[in-house]
C-alpha cells in the first residue's frame, strides 16, 4: 500500500477508531469455603479448596465437610495451584496418590464451577458441576477463634448418613 507523501516524508493515514470490546470480568474462586461435586460412589464427594496465594488442594472423601476442610491445607505432599484468565480456570492438585488436573470455567460470582477433570493415576476423565459451600465464622484452620459454625450446611450435614466406612 502506498501512502501519500507530504513535504516531511511519508505519512500514514489516521487510524480508524476501533470498536470497543466487551470487557470480560475476572472471576476469582472463593477462598472462604470448599467447592463440592458428586463423587464416584454414593456418599463420596469431590472437594476443591482455593487459597488467595494461588494454591489449591483437592480430594475425594466420604468424611464430613469440617473434616475435609481441615485436611485440605497445602503441605507436601498434598498441594497444587490454579490459574485464572477471565472466567477460565485451570487447577492442578497433587497428593500421595497422584495428580488430578481440572479445567473449565467459574460462573457468576464464583459460586459455581463447571470443570472437566483428568485423574492421571486412573486415566479417568469426567465433567462435573461444582457448588461452593462456605466455611462460616473463622472455621478455617488457623483463623478466628477455632470454633466451627456451619449454619445451614451444618444442619444439612447432620441429616446425611454416616459414610465413614468404605
Amino acid at each position: 500500500m502506498v501512502f501519500p507523501q507530504n513535504p516531511q516524508g511519508w505519512s500514514m493515514p489516521p487510524l480508524p477508531a476501533l470498536p470497543s470490546l466487551p470487557r470480560v470480568a475476572q472471576v476469582a474462586p472463593r477462598f472462604d469455603g470448599l467447592y463440592v461435586a458428586a463423587g464416584p460412589e454414593p456418599g463420596w464427594n469431590f472437594y476443591l479448596r482455593f487459597f488467595s496465594h494461588g494454591s489449591a488442594c483437592g480430594t475425594t472423601s466420604n468424611q464430613s465437610l469440617p473434616a475435609v476442610a481441615e485436611m485440605l491445607v497445602p503441605r507436601p505432599p498434598v498441594g497444587g495451584h490454579y490459574r485464572i484468565a477471565g472466567q477460565q480456570i485451570t487447577v492442578s492438585s497433587t497428593s500421595q496418590h497422584g495428580q488430578v488436573d481440572y479445567w473449565g470455567e467459574l460462573r457468576g460470582d464464583g459460586l459455581e464451577m463447571r470443570l472437566t477433570q483428568r485423574d492421571s493415576r486412573h486415566g479417568v476423565e469426567r465433567f462435573d458441576v461444582w457448588q461452593f459451600l462456605p466455611l462460616m465464622f473463622g472455621s478455617a484452620p488457623g483463623v478466628g477463634n477455632g470454633r466451627t459454625r456451619w449454619g445451614r450446611w451444618g444442619r444439612w450435614l447432620r441429616t446425611q448418613p454416616d459414610n465413614t466406612r468404605r
